[in-house]
């Protein structure tokens, strides 16, 4: 009889714990949320809520420009578990800005490490990830060193239009990235497609965060 009461402590002492557990994240959710909403009102924007079976998030609309901040779900087709992948990120995006041809990407400085050949090929992966569906724009891209050595000591630029690139890195842009407060800088491209201000694997929730985001991407406006 001791071991069922006691069995019984344990599971309505758990249950209060993950009831617990769950309240305080929710309650955590709701004020982020609200936080982004009053956001939006004070600077006018418009906020569009985004609740899908497999994308949550919030979409923000500015005069010219668009940010999405989401998280995704894919669902495996392999596992028999129903298992997914979860992906988070935020991008800001606005068409009226180009550059055709080719391709201005700005992202975060990446550590020197002495690796040898296997260094180069580490530095290309990541150039490839960040460069996307701008696969086309990007041929004959290469490192480039123009902007203030501030910029450089936070970010790699690449380009293979760098004249075009000098004249679309203008002092209010490069503010506005030196300043940008998140650890892990944004990446940003210029292309025939337009302008985009992406973090990789964040879903922004501080204002001020999301203020700076808008920043970057309103400096090159």
């Amino acid at each position: 009889m001791g071991d069922v009461i006691g069995g019984l402590i344990v599971v309505f002492v758990t249950a209060l714990v993950v009831g617990g557990i769950f309240i305080l994240v929710s309650s955590k959710q709701k004020k982020a949320q609200q936080e982004v909403i009053d956001l939006a009102a004070r600077k006018g924007w418009r906020y569009e809520k985004v609740s899908e079976r497999l994308i949550a998030g919030y979409r923000l609309h500015g005069p010219r420009w668009t940010i999405e901040a989401l998280r995704t779900s894919s669902e495996s087709p392999s596992s028999d578990t129903g298992s997914s992948n979860v992906r988070d990120y935020t991008v800001w995006f606005c068409r009226d800005v180009t550059l055709s041809p080719g391709l201005l990407m700005i992202g975060p400085k990446q550590p020197e490490v002495n690796l040898g050949g296997i260094s180069a090929v580490i530095r290309q992966t990541m150039l490839k990830l960040m460069i996307g569906a701008e696969a086309d724009d990007a041929r004959g891209i290469e490192e480039s060193f123009i902007g203030t050595i501030s910029l450089r000591e936070r970010y790699m630029i690449w380009t293979n239009q760098e004249e075009n690139a000098r004249q679309l890195l203008t002092p209010q842009v490069e503010k506005a990235l030196v300043n940008y407060p998140g650890k892990l800088p944004p990446v940003v491209k210029v292309s025939s497609r337009g302008l985009e201000v992406k973090l990789l694997s964040q879903r922004l929730s501080k204002p001020a965060e999301i203020e700076a985001l808008v920043a970057i991407g309103e400096a090159f406006l």
